[in-house]
């Protein structure tokens, strides 16, 4: 009867400890981010470590698990999997004689037997997905995952860390296959890490994060219920990052998630989309903007890919004029503009490596192109002092210089700056050097050219019209490409619009006859055969209204 008692307590016990798991599986995560968990100082540890070796020596032990040596070759992938089977045995029978006796030897034996996994299936052949899938049919997740879960093994980091690592380089699996494992549990596991307090085990995180989203449609919706989004966000702080303990997540981790917030902002479609709100993306502003002012932020080459991260979030600004003017906002509130840094970096370019500055360039660019207000912010800075720089130092990048002279176009956009880019240096360079560019810088000073002749007044035209350049002007319009042909005749019904009532004493167009120099009727007529059909229509609108005696 006292055996049968026995038993009944121990499966009532049993029952307690299941439903206690059951109940730590499911508790709500929103309230892990905002509650403050003690630092683990390496003291402590031991402190614990010592506790428990104390306690478990009273209690039997279990048989030891036969310990498997390291193997590093094997006659085929069937070998490898079997060899992988008995380290998975092995890492089960330790976890059960952990429940009796916890040793660093043990310890020691499961963090090892994690690294041969992860060099047997893994490190072997870059994403190997025969090995991988194999490797998850066997189990290996459910087998791992008490090791993240249970308390009695937080305090070992190295070893939670390298389960960490294990995990998130099984997560390379085909979406396919890798959804077919992907449960609440394991999402629960991942999004744990990211609220840890060892920057270690953040990074394991971010990493098992990076290989989850580009997972497919259902994996992500798993990851974004479960509040990825607020997780991520809560990371920054920048208070936090510089302590101790987060010092390595400063500027190299940090990538990591603001790439990863970059990516589920902008990449995911439908349905999944529709519910991020614009909110976040401000936030990502935010936070990178508070990255982009730190100095430190552009003196170490060790973080060039952060910058390059960074810079491109700001970039994307541009795409609506509201978050533009958050950005302007945000200058102010912050008390620092990131412009006049911005402008430092492409007035002193030969120090920074060339990728920063086209990025920051980029962005730049960008801003030119939204409302005036900011265009005249940076008119105000000597920008075009700063385009002739750039175009000049860099002038065997000619995509880089097709980008300044896009941008100069942008600034002639509006009719009060015209003035100023033609009295500028940079417009006498583009057209001084225009015969000696790659095909896309020519195509940019074009269009600057048509900014002109859509805004300008006739001085401004003139100037154009009396250069060599115009006849230049006039041949492009024998182009492959039909975008700039459009542009170009664009311009040109500009133009004589602009001079349809101003005639020589023989009462011809004083415009025409100025063109006529260059053939322009003759590039009319080959183009009314062009095969595009708004190409045709441009050409017989010019001539319609400018060149009725042609009729």
């Amino acid at each position: 009867m006292e055996q049968i008692d026995k038993i009944a307590s121990q499966q009532n016990e049993q029952n307690q400890n299941n439903e206690q798991q059951k109940e730590q599986e499911e508790y709500d995560y929103r309230d892990i981010i905002s509650k403050k968990k003690e630092n683990y100082r390496v003291e402590i540890r031991k402190k614990k470590m010592n506790e428990l070796l104390t306690k478990s020596r009273s209690k039997p032990i279990l048989a030891q698990s036969k310990e498997i040596a390291h193997r590093t070759t094997f006659s085929n992938n069937e070998d490898r999997i079997l060899y992988v089977q008995q380290l998975l045995s092995s890492i089960q029978a330790l976890l059960q004689q952990a429940k009796i006796e916890l040793t660093e030897q043990l310890i020691d034996q499961i963090n090892d037997y994690s690294t041969y996994i992860i060099e047997t299936v893994i490190d072997v052949q870059s994403n190997d997905q025969y090995l991988i899938e194999q490797t998850l049919k066997l189990g290996t997740i459910e087998v791992i995952l008490p090791i993240i879960e249970d308390e009695v093994f937080k305090q070992f980091i190295y070893l939670q860390s390298n389960v960490y690592n294990l995990l998130g380089s099984l997560f390379y699996a085909d979406n396919q296959i890798l959804q077919n494992y992907i449960n609440d549990r394991v999402i629960n596991a991942v999004l744990n890490s990211l609220v840890s307090n060892e920057s270690t085990i953040i990074e394991q995180g971010l990493f098992m994060s990076g290989n989850l989203i580009s997972g497919n449609r259902k994996i992500k919706e798993m990851l974004y219920e479960q509040n990825f989004i607020d997780i991520l966000f809560q990371i920054h702080s920048l208070d936090k990052l510089n302590t101790d303990n987060y010092g390595e997540l400063y500027y190299n981790g940090i990538k990591d998630y603001i790439w990863l917030i970059s990516v589920f902002l902008e990449k995911n479609q439908g349905k999944f989309k529709s519910k991020i709100c614009t909110k976040d993306y401000k936030k990502l502003i935010e936070i990178s903007f508070d990255l982009a002012s730190d100095e430190k932020f552009y003196q170490s080459q060790d973080i060039k890919t952060t910058r390059i991260i960074v810079l491109n979030v700001l970039d994307s600004v541009n795409t609506q004029d509201a978050l533009i003017t958050y950005f302007y906002q945000l200058q102010k509130v912050k008390n620092v503009n990131l412009i006049e840094r911005f402008l430092f970096i492409m007035n002193n370019c030969s120090k920074f490596d060339i990728i920063v500055v086209q990025n920051v360039s980029r962005f730049i660019f960008n801003i030119i192109s939204g409302p005036e207000e900011f265009c005249e912010d940076l008119i105000s800075q000597n920008i075009l002092d700063t385009f002739k720089l750039l175009f000049e130092y860099y002038r065997d990048s000619h995509l880089f210089k097709a980008e300044v002279c896009w941008s100069v176009s942008n600034i002639c956009t509006s009719s009060r700056y015209i003035e100023q880019v033609m009295e500028h240096p940079i417009y006498k360079l583009f057209i001084d050097t225009y015969d000696y560019q790659h095909d896309d810088v020519k195509r940019e000073i074009l269009y600057v050219a048509v900014q002109i002749f859509k805004g300008g007044n006739h001085n401004q035209m003139k100037r154009i019209i009396q250069s060599d350049f115009m006849g230049k002007y006039i041949r492009s319009i024998n182009s492959q490409d039909t975008r700039l042909i459009l542009s170009l005749l664009e311009g040109i019904n500009f133009l004589l619009h602009s001079f349809s009532q101003i005639f020589t004493a023989d009462g011809e167009n004083v415009i025409l006859s100025s063109l006529e120099k260059y053939n322009l009727s003759g590039m009319l007529q080959e183009l009314q055969c062009h095969k595009s059909e708004s190409v045709y229509n441009s050409v017989a609108q010019i001539i319609q209204n400018h060149f009725q005696y042609y009729e």
